[in-house]
């Protein structure tokens, strides 16, 4: 008894969450489920900006770069389907070469990536596929997703009486986890796109940069003698053939 009515909670919990949080995905215009507002979004970014800050070094003080970046990345912006939505953009001072966003519109770019790009169209390819990260709101997917392996871990823990069954939906959760943030990185590419030919740049120098990217990988993995280390931007952006003709 104890566990249908566990089981009632929970799908109960589940359908009124499902039911009241359904929005529209502003960049792809699809209904999903989302657990994580808009404005949560923009406190968890806020909050996280000053702990980016410390573990990359500090803000790259150079001010015509700066301005130069945050002019860019707000053109750029102004194509998207969030326009009025307060962007951040800040380069981090490390010769680490990566990006990536927070939610809410906090654009991290290093001055390690900037030395690899050959021409502006290319520093906008960058810039748009995080600003695709946000506008299609992927953190706030990924969370919703979270809460819901969790609570499906939850189910099978209380029907089994056991934590196998929990453990294995959980490294399962993991692995989807990971398949669904590379399908992202796919949806940032296409919006990337997107927002180069809407503000005029070449779209196929994001192809070119993505082929620059590997190449430094192979030229880094070569310095250090280990042809397995993947640099801190193919960790979170993996580059292969297929993304690069994708794109």
């Amino acid at each position: 008894m104890k566990i249908i009515n566990f089981l009632k909670k929970s799908f109960y919990l589940f359908f009124l969450l499902s039911t009241q949080n359904c929005q529209i995905n502003p960049a792809t215009g699809v209904n999903e489920i989302t657990l994580m507002s808009e404005k949560e979004e923009i406190e968890i970014g806020r909050n996280e900006h000053s702990k980016i800050l410390d573990s990359y070094g500090g803000e790259y003080k150079n001010k015509k770069i700066k301005n130069y970046i945050n002019s860019l990345g707000k053109f750029l912006v102004s194509t998207s389907e969030l326009p009025n939505l307060k962007f951040t953009f800040t380069i981090l001072d490390t010769p680490i070469v990566n990006a990536f966003a927070l939610p809410g519109g906090y654009i991290y770019i290093t001055r390690g990536l900037l030395t690899i790009c050959q021409n502006e169209a290319q520093i906008a390819g960058v810039l748009s596929h995080e600003i695709g990260h946000v506008t299609a709101r992927h953190a706030a997917n990924r969370y919703t997703q979270a809460i819901g392996t969790s609570l499906l871990a939850n189910i099978l823990n209380t029907i089994s009486n056991s934590n196998l069954a929990g453990n294995l939906i959980n490294q399962s959760a993991g692995l989807y986890i990971l398949s669904y943030s590379r399908k992202q990185e796919y949806e940032a590419d296409k919006l990337s796109v997107r927002y180069m030919r809407r503000a005029g740049f070449d779209p196929f120098e994001m192809s070119k940069f993505l082929g620059i990217m590997k190449k430094y990988s192979k030229l880094q993995n070569r310095i250090v003698g280990n042809e397995e280390i993947k640099s801190d931007l193919l960790l979170t952006h993996p580059s292969s053939l297929k993304r690069i003709n994708k794109v």
